[in-house]
């Protein structure tokens, strides 16, 4: 199958990822000098390796796994919505410690709502917001107790 080849890929590139972190972070050792706290994380991340591989080459030495053509039109069309979401949160988190949180938390669920589809009733749209906002101040200022990140308004 296409997708076990499509699997080891993505299992080989996530426990190189994990292999770099675990071998530029430093550990603390357990009492035994060969042994620290990344020994089992490295070993697990050693043999999820060697799975990806193995997953990778059965489907290139069966000959199943070809050169795949990417559709970049369909690619666009089918992950639009969740990139252009990922970029709006990351925007979101940046501006927060600097705006504050209600100009940011307002702008970030007024441009979801709008980027999801909401564009049918824009005055729903907006009072929703304005409400999400407010209960979403009440719970983590009154009930929770927390500060929020203040800003250009409170």
């Amino acid at each position: 199958m296409r997708s076990d080849f499509y699997v080891g890929v993505g299992t080989t590139l996530f426990s190189v990822a994990a292999l770099i972190h675990l071998y530029r972070s430093k550990a603390s050792a357990f009492g035994i000098s060969d042994l620290d706290s990344n020994a089992f994380p490295k070993i697990v991340a050693w043999i999820l390796l060697g799975f990806g591989v193995l997953m990778m080459l059965t489907e290139i030495i069966r000959g199943r796994a070809k050169a795949p053509r990417i559709d970049f039109k369909s690619l666009y069309t089918k992950y639009k919505k969740p990139a252009g979401m990922i970029l709006l949160v990351l925007v979101y988190i940046v501006l927060l410690g600097k705006v504050g949180f209600f100009l940011t938390t307002t702008a970030f669920i007024l441009a979801g709502t709008l980027f999801i589809g909401g564009r049918e009733k824009p005055l729903r749209t907006v009072l929703i917001t304005a409400g999400a906002v407010v209960v979403l101040y009440l719970v983590f200022r009154t009930w929770l107790g927390q500060i929020l990140p203040g800003g250009w308004l409170i």
